[in-house]
């Protein structure tokens, strides 16, 4: 079937049942042709500016005979201002309801977990969560397979920091506490650098200092001792 105006095809189905639009060629069940401009515009009019939560937009079902009726994930748009928009990503997690995931804002911020990204301190990504912990995943696979997870907010009630945690072998390798600590081995650090060994012997080094040329000029063992292997240690005390 060819719907023509003006002697041109608009609409084509073909024999397999795909349609197309400003196409005589669709190999999908709806494709749309279009060279220089957007294929499909969605209009709600009903929506006035201001409206933070309402928005229109795209939604999906699953086809049966009891969810029909039921969102399942949906992009839309919203103009919470005049003549702004944002536009947000939902899904549905299983026994729940469709729920904000993703939004990218009129000045290009993108929050994931908030629905109020960050704006104007040089943070284009803001992630937020309300469990108390909130990060990134970084994972290597194949002979470098390595899972690392940038860690915010610790346990959310006491030790509130930022980590790096080590979770192939389950450990948080630094942390920067809220009061400015560093520590390295442990996660509640009382000093500005706090390290802790991974043993109580001289066979484990809790802290190591090279030259340029690789040689070794300091380190403490965990079993307290301070070495300098090239027997120089000069200390001044100047006004």
């Amino acid at each position: 079937i060819d719907l023509q105006t003006t002697s041109t095809s608009r609409i084509r189905i073909d024999s397999s049942g795909n349609v197309g639009i400003g196409t005589t060629s669709p190999d999908k069940q709806l494709t749309f042709g279009q060279a220089n401009d957007d294929a499909i515009q969605i209009r709600r009019l009903t929506t006035g500016q201001g409206n933070t939560a309402a928005g229109t937009g795209i939604s999906w079902t699953w086809t049966s005979a009891s969810t029909d009726t039921q969102t399942w994930a949906a992009i839309r748009t919203i103009m919470p201002g005049s003549g702004n928009t944002h536009m947000t990503f939902s899904t549905k997690a299983s026994g729940g309801s469709v729920t904000e995931r993703v939004r990218i804002t009129d000045d290009g911020n993108v929050g994931i977990g908030t629905t109020n990204p960050s704006s104007g301190e040089g943070t284009p990504l803001t992630l937020e969560s309300s469990t108390g912990y909130v990060g990134i995943t970084l994972s290597g696979t194949g002979a470098y397979a390595n899972i690392w997870k940038l860690y915010a907010s610790g346990n959310g009630s006491t030790n509130k920091f930022f980590g790096i945690y080590d979770r192939t072998n389950t450990a948080y390798r630094l942390v920067t506490t809220a009061s400015g600590n560093v520590g390295i081995g442990i996660i509640d650090p009382d000093a500005r650098l706090e390290i802790k060994g991974s043993g109580a012997s001289s066979s484990t080094v809790s802290l190591r200092v090279r030259n340029s040329s690789d040689q070794e000029l300091f380190r403490i063992e965990d079993n307290g001792v301070v070495s300098v292997p090239q027997n120089y240690f000069y200390a001044s005390n100047s006004a």
